[in-house]
């Protein structure tokens, strides 16, 4: 497996999950259980945070990208999974939406600072940026909570996709998630979500042709995607 499709798989999983957060309520009570959850989620967000803090400047947007890239990886390669916490399910409830709470927090910041230095006639390519800065900018907008900014991208991004500026497989996911928050069926089979305890697919749309339109954008067979985001298994 390519570099290029190490990291595209690892963004499909974590853009995957990401749908999957929970909406706060207003003002959780955690119990000691899911409070001691929380507290170990934030030891490991927080050292990335801790640590990149502790650096000096970034040299420019491109670094400092990458550092907002790496803290926000960090923050959800952390979140817990529900096996061996004996939470009961309001208890998992109330510590997801502490944490995604705090998660949201900081994809609002990276929205506003990478609307700051997005490219004024369109959106980030290839050939001037390289695939590590565009594969970070896409990460940023496939986590933003600002929908109307996703569809923006989105339309930068297609005519860039044919003319091979922009990766076919980033498009799709965010192209799927776009319609997923919009209440449509998906395209791609890309995004995931919890029910009932497991974890399944959004519908898809004219799911018969999903291998055929994910491969025109460089994604594999479905039925080995589903292995990946663990479809079926506890969430």
């Amino acid at each position: 497996m390519s570099g290029r499709h190490r990291v595209s798989a690892l963004a499909a999983v974590l853009a995957a999950f990401a749908v999957c957060a929970f909406t706060p309520p207003s003002a959780p009570v955690l119990t000691p259980a899911a409070q001691k959850v929380v507290d170990a989620w934030r030891d490991k967000y927080r050292s990335a945070v801790d640590r990149i803090a502790k650096l000096p400047p970034p040299a420019g947007p491109r670094e400092d990208l990458g550092r907002r890239v790496e803290v926000e990886q960090a923050g959800r390669e952390a979140l817990p999974q529900p096996d061996g916490l004996g939470l009961s399910a309001e208890e998992w409830r109330a510590a997801n939406a502490v944490i995604w709470s705090e998660l949201g927090a900081a994809d609002a910041d990276n929205t506003a600072f990478l609307k700051s230095i997005m490219p004024t006639d369109g959106w980030f390519t290839i050939s001037q940026y390289g695939e590590p800065f565009i594969r970070g900018a896409w990460l940023i907008v496939q986590h933003s909570p600002d929908l109307a900014f996703q569809r923006r991208v989105l339309q930068l991004m297609e005519p860039l996709v044919v003319r091979k500026e922009a990766y076919g497989d980033d498009y799709a996911l965010l192209y799927d998630r776009v319609a997923v928050d919009e209440g449509r069926a998906q395209t791609y089979g890309s995004q995931a979500y919890c029910s009932k305890g497991k974890w399944v697919l959004r519908p898809i749309a004219d799911e018969a042709h999903v291998d055929a339109r994910r491969r025109e954008v460089g994604l594999g067979p479905l039925v080995d995607y589903e292995k990946l985001l663990g479809v079926g298994n506890a969430c």
